[in-house]
Protein backbone atom coordinates (compact mmCIF):
# COMPACT_ATOMS: atom_id res chain seq x y z
CA UNK A 1 0.00 0.00 0.00
CA UNK A 2 1.41 3.33 -1.04
CA UNK A 3 1.34 6.20 1.44
CA UNK A 4 -0.52 9.35 0.72
CA UNK A 5 1.37 12.23 -0.77
CA UNK A 6 0.65 14.19 2.41
CA UNK A 7 2.57 11.67 4.55
CA UNK A 8 5.58 11.83 2.27
CA UNK A 9 5.49 15.62 2.26
CA UNK A 10 5.37 15.65 6.05
CA UNK A 11 8.43 13.38 6.28
CA UNK A 12 10.23 15.48 3.67
CA UNK A 13 9.34 18.64 5.59
CA UNK A 14 10.97 17.30 8.77
CA UNK A 15 14.24 16.62 6.94
CA UNK A 16 14.15 19.97 5.17
CA UNK A 17 13.34 21.95 8.31
CA UNK A 18 16.13 20.33 10.33
CA UNK A 19 18.63 21.08 7.57
CA UNK A 20 17.35 24.64 7.21
CA UNK A 21 17.50 25.27 10.97
CA UNK A 22 21.15 24.17 11.01
CA UNK A 23 22.03 26.53 8.18
CA UNK A 24 20.14 29.43 9.78
CA UNK A 25 21.91 28.89 13.10
CA UNK A 26 25.28 28.86 11.35
CA UNK A 27 24.40 32.09 9.56
CA UNK A 28 23.12 33.77 12.73
CA UNK A 29 26.24 32.79 14.61
CA UNK A 30 28.25 34.83 12.14
CA UNK A 31 25.92 37.81 11.94
CA UNK A 32 24.90 38.16 15.58
CA UNK A 33 27.49 36.40 17.70
CA UNK A 34 30.63 37.68 15.97
CA UNK A 35 30.03 41.40 16.60
CA UNK A 36 28.71 40.70 20.09
CA UNK A 37 31.67 38.69 21.39
CA UNK A 38 34.50 40.01 19.24
CA UNK A 39 36.82 38.50 16.67
CA UNK A 40 39.05 36.54 19.01
CA UNK A 41 36.22 34.93 20.93
CA UNK A 42 34.32 34.24 17.71
CA UNK A 43 37.33 32.47 16.18
CA UNK A 44 37.45 30.33 19.32
CA UNK A 45 33.73 29.60 18.96
CA UNK A 46 34.07 28.63 15.27
CA UNK A 47 37.06 26.39 15.94
CA UNK A 48 35.20 24.54 18.69
CA UNK A 49 32.10 24.22 16.47
CA UNK A 50 34.11 22.86 13.55
CA UNK A 51 36.02 20.39 15.71
CA UNK A 52 32.75 19.10 17.17
CA UNK A 53 31.13 18.76 13.74
CA UNK A 54 34.15 16.78 12.60
CA UNK A 55 33.87 14.60 15.69
CA UNK A 56 30.20 14.05 14.94
CA UNK A 57 31.02 12.95 11.39
CA UNK A 58 33.51 10.48 12.82
CA UNK A 59 30.98 9.16 15.35
CA UNK A 60 28.19 8.59 12.85
CA UNK A 61 30.67 7.06 10.37
CA UNK A 62 28.18 6.10 7.67
CA UNK A 63 25.25 5.07 9.84
CA UNK A 64 22.72 7.43 8.19
CA UNK A 65 23.47 5.86 4.81
CA UNK A 66 23.35 2.40 6.37
CA UNK A 67 19.96 3.16 7.89
CA UNK A 68 18.63 4.18 4.48
CA UNK A 69 19.99 0.98 2.91
CA UNK A 70 18.74 -1.37 5.65
CA UNK A 71 15.26 0.15 5.70
CA UNK A 72 15.03 -0.22 1.92
CA UNK A 73 16.31 -3.82 2.02
CA UNK A 74 13.98 -4.84 4.84
CA UNK A 75 10.83 -3.10 3.67
CA UNK A 76 7.89 -4.79 5.32
CA UNK A 77 10.08 -6.28 8.08
CA UNK A 78 9.88 -3.66 10.85
CA UNK A 79 11.73 -5.80 13.41
CA UNK A 80 14.87 -5.96 11.25
CA UNK A 81 14.62 -2.27 10.44
CA UNK A 82 14.27 -1.22 14.07
CA UNK A 83 17.06 -3.58 15.13
CA UNK A 84 19.53 -1.95 12.74
CA UNK A 85 18.41 1.54 13.75
CA UNK A 86 18.85 0.64 17.43
CA UNK A 87 22.35 -0.69 16.77
CA UNK A 88 23.25 2.44 14.78
CA UNK A 89 22.23 4.64 17.71
CA UNK A 90 23.96 2.38 20.24
CA UNK A 91 27.29 2.16 18.39
CA UNK A 92 27.44 5.84 17.41
CA UNK A 93 26.46 6.79 20.98
CA UNK A 94 29.27 4.65 22.36
CA UNK A 95 31.78 6.25 19.96
CA UNK A 96 30.47 9.71 20.97
CA UNK A 97 30.87 8.85 24.65
CA UNK A 98 34.44 7.69 24.06
CA UNK A 99 35.18 10.95 22.26
CA UNK A 100 33.75 12.96 25.16
CA UNK A 101 35.74 10.97 27.71
CA UNK A 102 38.90 11.37 25.64
CA UNK A 103 38.50 15.15 25.48
CA UNK A 104 37.48 15.50 29.13
CA UNK A 105 40.29 13.37 30.53
CA UNK A 106 42.95 14.46 28.07
CA UNK A 107 45.55 16.69 29.61
CA UNK A 108 43.73 19.96 30.12
CA UNK A 109 46.64 22.19 29.18
CA UNK A 110 47.51 20.20 26.04
CA UNK A 111 44.56 21.63 24.13
CA UNK A 112 45.31 25.20 25.13
CA UNK A 113 49.04 24.97 24.41
CA UNK A 114 49.23 22.79 21.29
CA UNK A 115 45.99 23.34 19.38
CA UNK A 116 44.87 26.90 20.07
CA UNK A 117 47.02 29.18 22.16
CA UNK A 118 44.29 30.66 24.31
CA UNK A 119 43.57 29.76 27.92
CA UNK A 120 39.82 29.77 27.20
CA UNK A 121 40.01 27.19 24.41
CA UNK A 122 40.28 24.13 26.62
CA UNK A 123 37.20 25.01 28.67
CA UNK A 124 35.16 26.06 25.63
CA UNK A 125 35.98 22.89 23.72
CA UNK A 126 35.27 20.62 26.68
CA UNK A 127 31.80 22.15 27.02
CA UNK A 128 31.06 22.16 23.28
CA UNK A 129 32.08 18.51 22.82
CA UNK A 130 29.04 17.52 24.91
CA UNK A 131 26.92 18.33 21.83
CA UNK A 132 28.60 15.68 19.67
CA UNK A 133 26.13 12.88 20.58
CA UNK A 134 23.19 15.17 19.80
CA UNK A 135 24.62 16.11 16.39
CA UNK A 136 25.30 12.44 15.67
CA UNK A 137 21.80 11.29 16.64
CA UNK A 138 20.14 14.04 14.61
CA UNK A 139 21.98 12.92 11.48
CA UNK A 140 20.90 9.31 12.03
CA UNK A 141 17.30 10.47 12.51
CA UNK A 142 17.58 12.41 9.25
CA UNK A 143 18.70 9.15 7.63
CA UNK A 144 15.57 7.45 8.97
CA UNK A 145 13.34 10.11 7.44
CA UNK A 146 15.19 9.98 4.15
CA UNK A 147 14.76 6.20 4.10
CA UNK A 148 11.04 6.61 4.69
CA UNK A 149 10.81 8.96 1.73
CA UNK A 150 12.84 6.65 -0.53
CA UNK A 151 11.04 3.46 0.50
CA UNK A 152 7.67 4.64 -0.66
CA UNK A 153 8.71 6.09 -4.03
CA UNK A 154 5.64 8.21 -4.35
CA UNK A 155 5.54 10.51 -7.33
CA UNK A 156 4.28 13.88 -6.34
CA UNK A 157 2.49 16.13 -8.82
Amino acid sequence: MQPKAKEVLEAYAVVSVSSLVGKILAFLSGVIIAPAIGRTAYSLFVLCRDLCQTGSMLCRSGFPIGVIRKIRENEGKPLLQSSYIFHAFYISGAISLLLILFVWFWRENYLATNIYQDERFSAAFRIRVLLVPLLTFLEILNGCYRAYIKVHNVRLP
